[in-house]
């Protein structure tokens, strides 16, 4: 993520170190407000995704500004970050979520992401594999809030499961 950020960042005039972009953030993202958007429509949801990301960065860069070139620089990082190639599996995962699915497994995704992830996951050959994808920007909820599993358990007719021990 830092290398990506860096040599994009560079394009566009901004020379940062991948370690220093990377530390700067973790930091950042860990206080950022979640990316969730309770009672946002669906035709609003992608634009508020893309302005969460457009906030983080620039705090991700504060350090160091001005950041004269910042506006193109987040338009195509934002779109690099989109392409299943700027995206790597390991190399079982294509494997072992098919063996799942030869199982009857019911297997979706439930992710603090954002709705670039379908798109993601479908050009790493991977998206077909899912029943559903779950990003919490358009479910509302992020990851642990049980709203969010709640919400697949749903989708399946299934209950959560309450006092369950493991064995």
């Amino acid at each position: 993520m830092g290398e990506s950020y860096a040599a994009i960042a560079a394009k566009h005039g901004k020379e940062v170190s991948s370690t220093n972009i990377t530390e700067r953030f973790r930091t950042c993202f860990d206080a950022a407000p979640r990316l969730a958007f309770p009672g946002a429509t669906e035709d609003t949801v992608a634009a508020l995704e893309r302005d969460w990301w457009k906030n983080l960065v620039a705090k991700v860069f504060e350090p160091w500004s001005p950041f004269d070139g910042f506006d193109a620089y987040f338009a195509e990082l934002f779109a690099y970050f989109a392409e299943p190639d700027a995206w790597t599996l390991y190399p079982e995962v294509l494997e072992t979520l098919a063996a799942l699915n030869e199982r009857g497994l019911i297997l979706d995704v439930i992710s603090n992401f954002d709705s670039r992830l379908v798109r993601i996951l479908d050009g790493l050959g991977a998206g077909a594999q899912f029943e559903n994808i779950f990003v919490s920007s358009r479910v509302g909820y992020t990851k642990p809030d049980e709203r969010i599993f709640n919400a697949a358990l749903s989708c399946h007719g299934l209950a959560p499961r309450t006092g369950a021990s493991r064995r």
